[in-house]
């Protein structure tokens, strides 16, 4: 089901309406099938999973830059159509940095950087403490 784009929109919340970014859902369903993985080792944390899920969450959804399904075409043509809109709405980029597999490696890099940037604060915390207390030898150590 995750590799048939036409049947991602069923597993959004009806409620929503449509009324969702495609590529919040499409990183969303990303982060849910790696949740899913059959070797635990390779599901991510679920201190990490909150966290995109939580981005996710407070990103603004804008209307007029999600694609109408009056603008996409039927048919034969309907795939170019849809990388064409895709294309747009990413500024250019193509249909390919939408994939399940390219969002979750997304999101994946950006835990990877929020993680790096708890430990960076964390050791400049560590640091001023040592330095306040003239034992900088401590945070080096």
């Amino acid at each position: 089901m995750f590799n048939d784009r036409r049947k991602l929109q069923k597993l959004a919340d009806p409620r929503l309406q449509g009324r969702y970014p495609m590529r919040g859902l499409y990183q969303a369903l990303a982060v849910a099938s790696m949740c899913i993985q059959e070797q635990a080792a390779t599901r991510p944390l679920i201190a990490d999973v909150v966290t995109a899920l939580s981005y996710l969450a407070n990103q603004s959804y804008d209307p007029n830059s999600a694609p109408t399904p009056s603008l996409r075409v039927t048919g034969s043509r309907a795939g170019l159509s849809e990388r064409n809109l895709v294309k747009k709405e990413n500024g250019g980029e193509s249909e390919k940095d939408d994939s399940p597999k390219e969002t979750a490696r997304i999101l994946n890099r950006d835990l990877e950087r929020e993680r790096a940037v708890a430990e960076a604060k964390m050791w400049g915390e560590n640091w001023r403490r040592a330095n306040a207390q003239g034992n900088v030898d401590v945070v080096n150590g």
